[in-house]
């Protein structure tokens, strides 16, 4: 692999996480509105595909791992996937055990993070031979018909 593209992958994965460490832990940022901008703003300046992975990957792990904090301490969900912890974060913010929510909450989204990702390269590895089917039927309305009866 081409040392630039290295280089792009380190830079991007560094800043998406310094980045969605900080943006994670305002209260209300959902992932939809504060990463896929940026992620879209990345692929139109021309960057490598693997950097804007290695971005995106780093982003989204430091966006989760810091979006429980504003439900431990102000009971307001840091994005969507947080809104559930709201209620049982507050029966422990109650009690003074909010840092104990955090640390369950962290960990959590380590482990979620750690099953994540090889599973995700595991089923792009699965889905890779039917790509050239599923290129042909991009755009299409109905792809999911039309793409399926000729695998």
């Amino acid at each position: 692999m081409d040392p630039v593209i290295i280089l792009q992958m380190i830079l991007a994965g560094v800043a998406g996480a310094v980045i969605y460490t900080i943006i994670g832990v305002a209260p209300g940022t959902d992932e939809t509105a504060v990463l896929a901008p940026v992620t879209l703003a990345l692929i139109l300046a021309g960057l490598s595909p693997y950097a804007v992975l290695a971005f995106f990957i780093s982003a989204i792990t430091a966006k989760k791992l810091t979006d429980s904090i504003p439900v431990a301490v102000a009971g307001i969900p840091g994005g969507v996937m947080a809104a559930p912890m709201v209620e049982p974060a507050m029966v422990l913010k109650s009690h003074g055990l909010s840092h104990q929510s955090i640390k369950k909450m962290a960990s959590g989204s380590v482990i979620g993070t750690i099953i994540s990702i090889p599973v995700s390269i595991l089923l792009a590895i699965f889905i890779m031979p039917v790509a050239d089917v599923i290129v042909g039927y991009e755009g299409s309305s109905s792809f999911s018909v039309q793409c399926f009866s000729h695998c």
